[in-house]
């Protein structure tokens, strides 16, 4: 107090206490930035931790893999003149009764004397190189991010194992992903039409279609592990009595799994592993893959978009009206590497209803329930042999009208 004013305070304490407001607000700001930092950098050294044990698995599942497609290709006699050592024999002897019984259909197989059988799988590999295709290019994309690092390695690296009857491509317009997965085997493509800057799905079939050859072509989100049930069914589709020439479409739901590590995902023992332990089958109402033959219609589809609500649903519907919807659920498995953003991703965009809207527009009346995987008329099943067979159900009042 100064002496004789004894009720006025000096100004020397009102700068005193606006010092410490400051100094007080600062550490604030600078603790606040340092958590920030700090999340952001330890979030990052995961994805690292994880990427850098999915190299070390990954050479030691190639290692392996490499030998076992050498041993096929040989016994399958798509290479000449090559002696194999007895052990070689044996490996490809015990593969083939272990492969055998999955791939090898009633009418191409004899049963009771199938040692001495090619099995379907090394027919198909005859077939293929003859003609130079594939049997399904499978295409997606995606856009960078630290959250989905993990998941998408996964993808370039499940994909792989699936050659080479499967050509994997990415369409993106980002330089140092479309070089970096191209290094890791893939085919990128620059992504040729967008809506709200997502690429449209009819220009990306439009687009594969000029630039591989393939049996099939299909588009599946970049979250999706496949396995060799994919290869499976897709012959027994081609063995079926299913009308071909005819627009068809498979489809089928998926198996979400949480959190899938790099060594979850390391070959298709480990998928199956945390499919059975810790999958759950998605809804009816999920479609995350379509495969198509090349004679399907795509340029007359509406320009939806990937990645938002109700494009799948509609897909399907219209592929009923065109012709065979095949229901692949229960001998495809395609595995969901769900994140922190949850099974319904595409519902949480801003422009969510982007599909919707567009296909309003041009169709006034839409029944999206018509467009479950409950209500295709075709499903896959395995047979007593563990061979996919394809049949016909009944389907619910509620699949109508179209």
């Amino acid at each position: 107090m100064t002496p004789g004013y004894p009720n006025v305070r000096t100004p020397g304490r009102f700068v005193g206490k606006a010092v410490h407001f400051k100094i007080l607000a600062l550490c604030f700001v600078c603790t606040f930035v340092y958590v920030y930092l700090y999340s952001e950098v330890s979030r990052q050294a995961l994805a690292i931790q994880e990427l850098m044990k999915g190299v070390f698995d990954y050479f030691i599942f190639w290692g392996k893999e490499i030998r076992h497609w050498w041993n096929l290709i040989r016994t399958a006699g798509l290479i000449k003149n090559v002696e194999l050592t007895e052990r070689e024999r044996n490996i490809t002897r015990n593969y083939a009764e272990t492969f055998v019984p999955r791939v090898v259909f009633p009418s191409e197989f004899n049963f009771s004397n199938y040692r001495n059988n090619l099995t379907y799988i090394e027919k198909l590999s005859r077939n293929i190189i003859k003609a130079n295709k594939t049997l399904l290019t499978l295409f997606t994309t995606w856009q960078t991010t630290v959250e989905k690092y993990v998941c998408h390695n996964n993808t370039i690296r499940n994909w792989n194992q699936l050659k080479p009857f499967v050509q994997p491509i990415l369409f993106s317009d980002e330089e140092d992903l479309s070089v970096r997965v191209a290094e890791m085997g893939w085919k990128v493509l620059p992504v040729s039409k967008t809506g709200k800057g997502v690429p449209v799905l009819k220009n990306m079939y439009l687009d594969v279609v000029k630039v591989s050859k393939s049996i099939f072509y299909a588009y599946a989100n970049g979250d999706i592990l496949f396995t060799d049930t994919l290869i499976i069914t897709l012959m027994a589709l081609l063995n079926s009595s299913v009308n071909k020439s005819q627009p068809l479409m498979v489809i089928g739901r998926r198996t979400n799994v949480e959190n899938v590590t790099s060594s979850d995902a390391v070959n298709q023992s480990t998928i199956h592993k945390i499919a059975e332990s810790r999958g759950s089958l998605f809804s009816v109402w999920g479609e995350d893959y379509f495969i198509t033959m090349k004679n399907y219609p795509w340029k007359n589809i509406p320009e939806v978009i990937i990645g938002r609500r109700a494009y799948d649903n509609w897909l399907v519907l219209d592929a009923r009206k065109r012709g065979n919807v095949i229901d692949a659920t229960e001998t495809l498995l395609a595995v969901h590497q769900t994140t922190y953003r949850g099974n319904y991703e595409g519902h949480k965009h801003r422009d969510k209803d982007y599909n919707h809207n567009l296909l309003v527009r041009t169709f006034r009346r839409l029944h999206y329930a018509a467009g479950k995987t409950s209500c295709a008329e075709l499903f896959t099943k395995y047979n007593i042999t563990q061979v996919p067979e394809i049949h016909r159900r009944k389907i619910d009042k509620e699949c109508f009208p179209l």
